[in-house]
């Protein structure tokens, strides 16, 4: 093969340098093609008519291989008949020619070329492959986290039906229909007392058993709270502690007797008879009693509250609370149902060991004897039962809503949140929905747009190529993706 029919390599960042170095172009070109430009854009708006014309110059930047190109359609489209003088006729052509021209003289269409190839190159083709690989990621980025904010969000919306379900109400308004839960408890506290009425079995024997072990002639003392509950239902503290029915808050009639007078009386202040002093006063500042004889006092007519009970001005209204209302009674009768537990889950494992003792004891007595091992399972399980209805969570939540304001506004600000997030997850799901469908639009309109700039520098460094080939013997490549 022929040296001279080599081509020869020049790398697209150098082109511009190379041209000038060999003096195909001069150093101050770019004066040349700014005037260029200027005619090309007065130009152009003479031929916006001519389709063909326009889809040619539909483009980032109109260079001189474009004008050459719209200069032949309008020779076709309007002839090319010159004048006497050389010149067209045409004034469109005219005007198109004397640009082509412009852009040969000094070869400055060179450097134009060259450097809108390098732009194309290092610059122009980069940006849009970022910016469409930048929405690639942030479309991933979008989905992913979307994902996870919806898990989070359904998991914020199970919690919240779960605790809604746990407490009974919808979760529509939440703080009134917390509010009316408070309405359930006295059909709550009705359940217990119905549980309650099966322990008694087990109570007896649990007193049979101390009584005959610990050799004890009464067990009283034993579960006191849940003997006194079984035996007169859910009482009253007042009724728990004096055996009285509480009544509402009475005045004895001394007090009414004397609210009366003091009605219709004015009010005025009687100071009795006016004091005339008949002695001189030492000190201005003394007060005088009078002649007052403490032997004389007398206490009629004082009268002090009986302690008894026989008559109270004032109940208080802890007094009112039943036994299940009340915490510290409430607790006592928990207390007495893990001991009542305790002792039957420890008489249940006496049962299936294999030691001769509590066989020794339960042929002693007939009361012991006659429960076997599985009415202890039975008479464990229905105080099981109890406890869990007493210690349920949501019979507790029932408790302190009646007891506790504050923990109302707690509970219903904590179910309130959780709405809250799961709304604030939806809008920001519904953002990051917005963000992905803008990167995908985005992407829609720079993919063609990245096609169309390779393409057209792609093209571009062949007529850069085939423009040098009459300067050079052997063809000219310059790479534009690098050497």
């Amino acid at each position: 093969m022929d040296e001279q029919l080599i081509p020869i390599d020049i790398h697209y960042n150098k082109l511009l340098d190379w041209l000038i170095d060999r003096r195909h172009c001069e150093a101050k070109w770019v004066g040349q093609v700014k005037l260029v430009q200027e005619r090309i854009s007065a130009a152009v708006k003479g031929v916006a008519d001519h389709t063909e014309i326009a889809a040619v110059l539909e483009t980032s930047r109109i260079n001189y291989f474009h004008c050459a190109k719209v200069l032949e359609l309008l020779k076709v489209a309007e002839g090319d008949q010159k004048s006497l003088f050389g010149q067209y006729t045409s004034q469109n052509v005219k005007e198109w020619a004397e640009i082509i021209n412009l852009y040969e003289k000094k070869s400055c269409y060179l450097g134009d070329a060259a450097q809108q190839l390098i732009r194309n190159v290092q610059y122009e083709i980069p940006a849009l492959k970022r910016q469409i690989s930048k929405c690639q990621q942030l479309c991933q980025d979008c989905m992913k986290k979307s994902s996870e904010v919806e898990a989070s969000s359904e998991l914020i919306m199970d919690k919240f039906r779960y605790a809604c379900a746990e407490l009974g109400i919808a979760g529509i308004d939440v703080k009134c229909e917390l509010m009316g839960l408070v309405d359930e408890l006295p059909s709550v506290y009705l359940k217990i007392i119905q549980a309650l009425s099966h322990v008694q079995p087990a109570i007896s024997y649990y007193k049979s058993f101390v009584e005959y072990t610990c050799d004890r002639k009464s067990t009283n003392e034993l579960l006191p709270m849940l003997c006194y509950i079984c035996d007169h239902g859910n009482m009253t503290l007042r009724q728990w502690k004096t055996g009285e029915v509480p009544q509402q808050p009475v005045v004895t009639d001394q007090v009414l007797e004397e609210t009366t007078a003091d009605k219709e009386e004015e009010l005025v202040i009687d100071w009795g008879e006016e004091l005339k002093s008949t002695e001189p006063q030492a000190d201005d500042n003394q007060i005088d009693f009078g002649d007052i004889d403490f032997n004389t006092v007398s206490l009629e007519g004082i009268t002090t509250e009986d302690i008894s009970g026989e008559q109270h001005i004032t109940t208080p209204s802890e007094d009112m609370d039943t036994l299940l209302a009340n915490v510290t009674t409430r607790n006592k009768l928990v207390d007495d149902l893990m001991e009542l537990n305790g002792f039957l889950t420890q008489r249940n494992t006496e049962l299936h060991s294999d030691t001769d003792f509590p066989l020794a004891v339960q042929l002693e007595d007939d009361a012991i004897q006659m429960q076997s091992s599985q009415s202890i399972q039975d008479m464990l399980s229905t105080v099981n039962d109890v406890i869990g209805c007493i210690t349920a969570t949501r019979t507790q939540h029932l408790y302190m809503i009646k007891s506790s304001p504050r923990y109302v506004d707690r509970l219903a600000d904590n179910l309130i949140h959780q709405l809250q997030l799961s709304r604030r997850s939806t809008l920001q799901i519904t953002a990051l929905t917005s963000r992905r469908e803008e990167a995908i639009e985005t992407i829609t309109k720079h993919e063609p747009q990245l096609s169309s700039l390779v393409q057209e520098t792609k093209q571009l460094q062949k007529q850069v190529s085939l423009c040098l080939q009459h300067v050079l013997a052997p063809p000219l490549m310059p790479h534009p993706l690098g050497s």
